[in-house]
């Protein structure tokens, strides 16, 4: 279930103040509560700790500190804040580096602010959000795994890309919601994730799902 946007706090962290402030008269003007700006991954750090925002609108170049770092250290110190990386630079490794620094999401500037709001209120609730660069950034760079997933695992893994939750995945596969956690816990630990935003940029990093047309 998604939240209320009018329950969920957001913080933008963008080295550009027109960026920031066209962000936040949006997100305002929608229910958003937008509880600070910062204008690098230093003061988003900060101010992290001081609101304990539910989502942070991430920029990946600024400075002082970029935001693959800034976003490893807010997942740290806030593990219930949600990080979505907002930025219009040049892909390359950036996307599976900050989705393995915690991110949620990856989302390129040339989206629809409608598709911001949308992936605020998916994050608020632990759902991804890749754009379609995004994922074809990450199959693109893909590498042969090492994983040795069962059909059941890679079955379960298929439908975490897909957004389902727990309960969701145990409706479909009609088996009970404990079984699916065990399953869960499995994949995690034959591919070092501790996260299931880590574990669907990593499906999709190493083709291991069905990717939707």
């Amino acid at each position: 279930m998604i939240a209320d946007q009018n329950d969920i706090r957001v913080l933008i962290a963008d080295d550009h103040e027109i960026i920031r402030k066209g962000l936040r008269i949006f997100l305002e003007y929608e229910g958003f509560q937008c509880v600070g700006e910062a204008e690098n991954g230093v003061r988003a750090v900060d101010l992290c700790k001081e609101f304990h925002p539910d989502v942070v609108l991430m920029d990946l170049v600024m400075p002082q500190m970029d935001g693959i770092e800034a976003t490893r250290l807010i997942r740290k110190n806030n593990p219930q804040t949600q990080v979505i990386a907002l930025t219009n630079y040049d892909l390359d490794d950036n996307v599976l580096q900050v989705l393995q620094a915690g991110a949620t999401s990856f989302l390129v500037k040339n989206v629809t602010i409608e598709d911001i709001a949308d992936a605020i209120r998916a994050a608020s609730v632990g759902q991804s959000t890749l754009s379609t660069e995004a994922i074809t950034n990450l199959v693109s760079n893909n590498k042969q795994p090492q994983f040795q997933l069962t059909p059941r695992e890679l079955e379960i893994l298929n439908l975490m890309t897909q957004g389902l939750n727990n309960r969701e995945i145990s409706k479909r596969l009609f088996i009970t919601v404990s079984t699916v956690k065990n399953h869960i816990t499995s994949i995690f630990a034959k591919i070092g994730v501790t996260r299931r935003s880590k574990a669907v940029a990593l499906a999709v990093h190493y083709n291991l799902v069905d990717l939707p047309d």
